[in-house]
């Protein structure tokens, strides 16, 4: 930190001495010339300057909560890693969009080349590490809500405790707390007009990087047994059967296996669909949506058809490593997954060949002779 710091206020230093007006120089030749160096020197300054600058914010923020921002990270490289990732990595990090195209390969690179975030602190604190690096981290880490926070441990049953569960769960190795979303004012607006549900939803580990920068979306369901919208549940048992596991990165502080689970808060609003007391005709109205096709919603299951009356507040998070074999077959898929378009090529190019032969009559005599003498 103090070597990231002095160099920028040397490099500050010497852009105010440079920029300082002094005595007027007798007129020269090259006048315009020397301008234009000057000029080109000192703006090479600033670059460098607010090149430092970034990587004091970066190792600043990184030093206060590194587990939370790895996890962030590792949502951020499994959307990247997804062969869906024109869906999943939403936002995409603008400076790899190319008149208009995504560059996910030459984003991969960077992610391939990221050291484990421990070894990062120590180049940004010297300012040694890569210029696209940082611009990356930059994107992801200062630009992009929401802020994420490490729950103490000793912190996680009065978390679990807002959605006390009935059946037996599996405790969580680690919850992430989500602040600063936007549009707080408004959320909070309809907290005081509606009474508030704590609810679990679960989801695979590639969606939770566009979860957490725009909520939970009922358009992205795919599940529409009782009615679109976004399915949760008070038991954590239920979602964590949707909590898919996915991988992450080799340097990750929490293992290359991960799963989630959102604790959410559901505002109790009539158009979301729950199991709830009245008359009959109340209990029909909330727990049945009208586009449903099995009736009335299950009891602990909450359908939230409007996203706006939803919001992430925890993530339970599920940590387990991966065995060698393991990674050696999530490698070789993730392979053939990157290069199905040259697999497909190459098999229709066989089958092409395969077909060709066999109408061949000469390679067929020759292949009745083989097994005559095979036979005899």
């Amino acid at each position: 930190m103090y070597m990231v710091i002095s160099r920028r206020h040397a490099v500050a230093m010497e852009m105010e001495q440079n920029d300082t007006p002094g005595e007027p120089e007798p007129p020269q030749s090259s006048h315009g010339k020397d301008d234009l160096t000057i000029s080109s020197s000192n703006s090479s300054r600033r670059r460098e300057f607010s090149f430092l600058e970034t990587c004091c914010s970066l190792h600043e923020i990184m030093s206060s909560d590194l587990t939370a921002l790895d996890f962030k990270w590792s949502l951020f490289v499994s959307a990247a890693s997804s062969y869906k990732f024109d869906s999943c990595l939403r936002p995409f990090p603008s400076q790899f969009i190319k008149d208009g195209e995504k560059d996910i390969d030459a984003l991969r690179t960077i992610i391939k080349e990221m050291p484990p975030l421990i070894k990062l602190l120590e180049q940004l604190k010297s300012g040694t590490c890569r210029k696209e690096t940082v611009e990356l981290l930059s994107w992801i880490f200062l630009s992009q809500e929401p802020k994420l926070v490490t729950v103490p441990k000793n912190k996680h049953k009065e978390v679990l405790g807002l959605a006390p569960s009935g059946m037996t769960a599996k405790e969580p190795n680690l919850i992430i707390e989500v602040k600063g979303r936007p549009n707080d004012e408004r959320w909070e607006q309809s907290c005081s007009q509606y009474k508030t549900m704590n609810a679990y939803h679960g989801s695979k580990l590639e969606n939770f990087h566009s979860i957490l920068r725009y909520g939970l979306q009922q358009h992205m369901n795919t599940t529409a047994l009782f009615g679109a919208g976004i399915y949760l549940s008070s038991e954590l048992g239920v979602s964590l059967h949707y909590s898919k596991t996915g991988i992450t990165w080799t340097g990750s502080v929490l293992g290359n296996k991960v799963s989630c689970v959102a604790l959410c808060k559901v505002l109790n609003h009539p158009d979301v669909k729950c199991q709830q007391g009245g008359s009959p005709e109340e209990v029909r109205s909330r727990s049945t949506s009208s586009d449903s096709l099995a009736g009335a919603i299950p009891e602990k299951y909450v359908l939230v058809r409007n996203s706006e009356h939803v919001r992430v507040c925890y993530i339970l998070v599920y940590c387990k490593p991966m065995s060698r074999a393991e990674s050696a077959v999530d490698s070789t898929l993730n392979w053939f997954i990157r290069n199905k378009f040259i697999i497909l090529l190459l098999a229709y190019i066989f089958l092409l060949v395969a077909i060709g032969i066999s109408n061949n009559h000469s390679i067929k005599r020759f292949v009745k002779r083989a097994l005559k003498r095979y036979m005899s």
